[in-house]
């Protein structure tokens, strides 16, 4: 189907690329991703996709040529770290009443809760950040956001340093305030040099854009903000990765405003851009 064409864009990057990928030897991945016009992240592992952060969405994500890959975690009451956007299992397992994930085990969550929302593959069990590592190609890039975990944050950091490195991930938190400003912080005296910070296009009209920018490497604002607002997070020179892509059309109203790379949630309707590994 039409959504599974390549873009002009695409097609010309990518053919500019054959036989040369050998420039790239020996670079860091991040590096080379951000030199790499149109480069798509997965969000969640593929959110509009799949199950959101499971094994099962990653699997497909990498399957479906993406090397990217974006991810957040809740803590359980015995200390495992598990792919969760949210502070409770609620949304993600069609449950009420604010389920904590750190007030159960990870044998708890294993055995009575799933992933049961997304467009294919539901339902799927929760996946543990060991599991996540599992069988990851070794250029792959972690974008990894603590969301509402930002009290442990420098545990999982430590873990993605440790199990990782410092070279293949990069810290992603929402831009502006002075949680922001913690984790920004934090990220950098663990010595991520990568942060990205993401914005909207309240955070230009109230400033919070032009007062926060310069603690991230990267930039992000959603593709639907208004030129003047992608004028603005292009004037700091930095690379900016438009959020959230829904669809091909998305992605190439994004690289349209001016975005360097994609978060993508449509991960089985966006062909993967991707020069690292």
């Amino acid at each position: 189907g039409q959504e599974w064409r390549r873009t002009t864009t695409q097609d010309d990057y990518l053919s500019s690329m054959i036989g040369s990928t050998s420039m790239y030897i020996g670079r860091n991945p991040i590096d080379v991703m951000l030199a790499t016009h149109g480069a798509t992240w997965a969000h969640r592992g593929g959110s509009a996709s799949w199950p959101e952060m499971t094994k099962y969405a990653y699997d497909n994500a990498l399957a479906a040529g993406y090397g990217a890959l974006e991810v957040s975690f809740g803590r359980t009451l015995d200390g495992v770290w598990f792919g969760l956007h949210d502070s409770t299992l609620d949304r993600t397992s069609g449950v009420s009443g604010g389920v904590d994930p750190n007030n159960l085990t990870w044998a708890e969550i294993r055995g009575y809760y799933q992933v049961t929302i997304g467009a294919s593959g539901a339902p799927q069990p929760y996946m543990s950040w060991d599991e996540f590592l599992t069988g990851l190609p070794e250029r792959t890039i972690i974008i990894l956001d603590p969301k509402a975990n930002t009290t442990a944050m420098t545990e999982i950091m430590a873990r993605a340093r440790s199990d990782w490195g410092v070279d293949k991930t990069i810290i992603k938190y929402y831009g502006a305030g002075p949680v922001a400003e913690q984790v920004a912080a934090t990220a950098d005296s663990m010595g991520f040099d990568y942060r990205w910070g993401y914005f909207y296009e309240s955070n230009y009209t109230n400033g919070s854009l032009d007062q926060y920018q310069d603690m991230w490497s990267i930039l992000g604002m959603d593709y639907t903000a208004s030129d003047d607002s992608w004028a603005a997070v292009k004037s700091y020179n930095k690379k900016v990765c438009a959020h959230i892509l829904p669809s091909l059309t998305a992605y190439n109203t994004a690289l349209a405003k001016g975005a360097d790379m994609g978060q993508v949630a449509a991960v089985a309707k966006v062909p993967a851009v991707n020069t690292w590994f």
